[in-house]
């Protein structure tokens, strides 16, 4: 226990080097940070001589996380992660929105140390930094975590083609939207539609986009196949925010409800208003 690398390797020299891998210790933290903390997070782990190994994102909608395979032992690979970012405003915004669907910033990562003292300084500097939340939870564990946390929800929504109250009040309230999907009934098919509406200009430039005549056409179709029914991933800093949203949808008589089962979902959408639609 608690061996260093110098004493893991002359272990490793007297019963081969397969001893060396089998007693490396592991643990696997649980985490909530923006993709802004990543630099500090890694310095954290590489500082005490530990590695990355890998990520887990926890999705709505999915009943096993995304993993991603990382390996990153060296500030070297993190600067030149970083700088990609930096330099691919698409790949930080696909990075930004994948931290935000899994809870928030909820995600976790398997780090190997030389010894479980740095693993222990690890666990302790993370903590101090308010990035962690655990220690080797289970998924069950994690799971329980995101739906407390209640900053990432899914919002269902009635309201015709031409108004955005629904994005007004989300956004005004310090929330995000991600994205939205509309019910095609009959063939229960989901139509998904990425929005990564975070602030005022990016809402006008998604509204600008709807003044184009393609584009306004499409989506009047895709209202009137759905019912003028459809749902927002909507993600705040604090369940008070995603409170106030809620509360204000339902006071403009907009908000259908939050967090339905998909068969929930598809009793509303398929109930609603059949006859007209049937018709026209």
């Amino acid at each position: 226990m608690n061996l260093d690398e110098d004493e893991i390797k002359e272990v490793a020299r007297k019963y081969g080097r397969i001893v060396e891998i089998i007693i490396r210790p592991e643990m696997s933290v649980v985490e909530n940070h923006g993709v802004e903390d990543i630099q500090r997070e890694a310095e954290i782990i590489i500082n005490h001589g530990c590695t990355i190994e890998d990520i887990e994102y926890y999705l709505p909608g999915f009943s096993e996380p995304l993993r991603r395979n990382v390996g990153v032992g060296s500030m070297e690979d993190v600067d030149r992660f970083i700088q990609t970012l930096r330099s691919d405003s698409r790949k930080l915004e696909s990075l930004d929105r994948l931290y935000t669907l899994s809870g928030g910033g909820i995600h976790s990562h398997r780090i190997s140390g030389p010894d479980t003292k740095s693993l222990e300084r690890v666990e302790k500097e993370l903590r101090d930094a308010g990035f962690l939340l655990g220690v080797n939870l289970n998924l069950q564990e994690i799971k329980s975590l995101i739906q407390k946390s209640g900053r990432v929800v899914e919002m269902l929504i009635k309201h015709g083609v031409e108004e955005t109250d629904d994005k007004e009040i989300i956004i005004r309230h310090g929330g995000r939207i991600l994205d939205a999907k509309h019910y095609l009934p009959g063939v229960r098919q989901v139509v998904t539609r990425n929005l990564n509406i975070r602030n005022r200009e990016d809402l006008e430039r998604c509204q600008e986009e709807l003044k184009k005549p393609d584009a306004r056409r499409s989506l009047t179709a895709l209202y009137s196949i759905s019912r003028n029914i459809h749902s927002h991933t909507v993600a705040a800093d604090s369940v008070r925010a995603i409170k106030k949203i809620e509360a204000e949808l339902r006071k403009r008589n907009i908000l259908l409800g939050v967090n339905l089962t998909e068969e929930e979902i598809w009793e509303i959408v398929e109930n609603e208003m059949m006859e007209k639609f049937c018709i026209e």
